[in-house]
């Protein structure tokens, strides 16, 4: 992003300069030449100064960085009303934090919601996710909220 700055910058001294030694030239100012190629070249470089994109602080830096390093869980959410949409459970976990994939199992046969679901988010959403949404009432049932448990190497041992 920065580089496409420099170039917006560069681009518009050209032009700045190319139109000032146009101008020269039309009006046959010679001596002038050099001092209007120059002028142009510097009010070009200073127009594309205030066009180059602003350089985020290093605490920003730091604070994407933390928030794109933590660790995503996956949330089991138990006792699901069966129709739930899954628009209805985004809204509902966006509330407490950003919800990076959701699911709602649907019985292959039905089609119906099979009274469960997982969400994804970062850590400390996912925590405090549990914390504020386990018991909350949701279409007359009370939601089971914890961290799912990874049963891809049960029984293979």
């Amino acid at each position: 992003m920065q580089n496409k700055c420099k170039l917006a910058g560069a681009a518009v001294a050209i032009g700045v300069a190319a139109i000032a030694y146009g101008v020269t030239l039309l009006f046959d100012f010679s001596q002038t030449t050099a001092i209007a190629m120059a002028l142009g070249i510097w009010i070009g470089f200073a127009v594309g100064g205030f066009m180059r994109c602003q350089q985020p602080s290093k605490d920003d830096d730091l604070m994407q960085e933390s928030s794109d390093n933590q660790e995503m869980v996956s949330l089991f959410i138990g006792n699901l009303p069966f129709k739930t949409r899954e628009a209805e459970l985004r809204e509902l976990f966006s509330a407490v934090g950003t919800v990076h994939a959701l699911k709602i199992p649907r019985d292959r046969k039905s089609g119906r919601a099979r009274g469960f679901g997982f969400v994804e988010m970062n850590q400390s959403d996912a925590k405090k996710a549990i914390e504020q949404l386990n018991g909350t009432e949701l279409n007359g049932r009370n939601l089971r909220v914890n961290e799912a448990k990874d049963t891809s190497n049960e029984g293979k041992e």
